[in-house]
């Protein structure tokens, strides 16, 4: 029917204190940054995944564990597992957050699309529509508050190649200005990137 079960459906899910939203799930960034957090924090975290791509879909099915839901909600045009799903219906999102749990915290992680944005794509920016999704990031987080009186924080990630126009123009609907962060610092590889982060200092550790 394309509705993920609600939390409360969960076996395990009942001490569930930090539901990840993560937008734009690609390859499970957010999820490994998880793994890296002490047992006493990862026995308290739950995901819900927001991924279109069918190979990224493939890879989060199989590596999914008994605390994460990959979302199989449509958006209008009928692309499963979109992010526009949230925002055309919040039937959803009031499903998997209303249950009597001990939700504290909802934290959303995501790279929203770069293609128009990165100085190797095309250049069209916000006519690009994936890169224009940047804007839901808000809307959600205004959507979680209006349901449930938790801490709701974001953690936004694209390319630092993008003009500044475009950086601008994100940092405008962030509410922040983009923290530098670059792999070079702990691998064999440069690739800078901006983060917009509302849950304190990004660090490569």
């Amino acid at each position: 029917d394309g509705v993920a079960p609600g939390v409360g459906c969960l076996p395990g899910w009942e001490d569930v204190e930090i539901l990840v939203i993560d937008l734009f799930t690609g390859m499970d960034g957010g999820g490994h940054a998880f793994e890296a957090a002490p047992a006493s924090v990862q026995g308290k975290v739950a995901f819900v995944q927001f991924e279109t791509d069918p190979y990224c879909r493939s890879l989060l099915r199989d590596k999914a564990g008994p605390r994460t839901v990959l979302s199989d909600m449509p958006d209008a045009s009928g692309l499963v597992g979109s992010v526009l799903a949230l925002v055309e219906d919040d039937s959803y999102l009031r499903q998997i957050l209303s249950w009597p749990g001990r939700l504290r915290h909802v934290p959303r992680p995501g790279g929203s699309p770069c293609q128009g944005l990165s100085s190797v794509g095309m250049g069209r920016g916000f006519d690009d529509p994936r890169s224009a999704l940047v804007w839901v990031v808000p809307v959600i987080r205004d959507i979680v508050v209006s349901i449930v009186p938790v801490s709701v924080g974001h953690l936004l990630e694209n390319v630092k190649s993008m003009d500044d126009a475009d950086r601008d123009a994100i940092s405008r609907i962030m509410g922040s200005s983009p923290q530098v962060v670059d792999a070079a610092e702990v691998a064999a590889c440069s690739r800078p990137r901006l983060f917009w982060n509302s849950m304190g200092h990004v660090s490569v550790e």
